[in-house]
């Protein structure tokens, strides 16, 4: 919300006035919930609130790549393109999260056999994986957060 509230400040964003502000109520009430979500990891209600959260991440993941891409070739609904492409890498910023969350999800998975001695090749194996595809999908978010910077301070486009 703040990125679309200092888009609004210059007049380079279509949501304005009570958009903006159902904006910022939506964002709040989904920080609340993930904050939620995160004390009730092992209780029953713990799957399906992940569920709406995922969900909830895929819809913005898709909503903020297409409003990026189509202000950078169709020129709007943001009205600069340097906006535009803030905004698609920051939607990629979310897909790197997500799949920095599968890659830990993976090294969770074997933490049963490490614990009981049971750590195998495979087990390495396994570890070694998510840890190498992590690392890179990791670079990847730092790699958009630094162009995403460049852009908001050069708005070379």
């Amino acid at each position: 919300p703040l990125g679309f509230q200092l888009a609004a400040d210059l007049d380079l964003s279509p949501i304005k006035g009570p958009w903006l502000t159902l904006l910022w109520v939506v964002a709040i009430a989904w920080f609340i919930y993930i904050w939620v979500l995160h004390y009730q990891v092992g209780k029953p209600v713990y799957k399906p609130m992940s569920k709406v959260d995922l969900t909830f991440r895929y819809i913005l993941i898709v909503v903020l790549f297409v409003t990026g891409v189509a202000s950078i070739f169709a020129g709007g609904p943001l009205a600069a393109k340097w906006l535009g492409a803030k905004v698609a890498l920051f939607a990629l910023i979310i897909s790197c999260g997500l799949g920095i969350r599968h890659y830990i999800a993976q090294v969770y998975a074997v933490f049963p056999d490490l614990r009981a001695g049971r750590a195998s090749a495979e087990t390495e194996a396994a570890i070694t994986h998510a840890l190498n595809w992590g690392s890179y999908v990791l670079y990847g978010l730092w790699t958009c957060m630094l162009i995403i910077g460049y852009l908001g301070a050069a708005k070379p486009f």
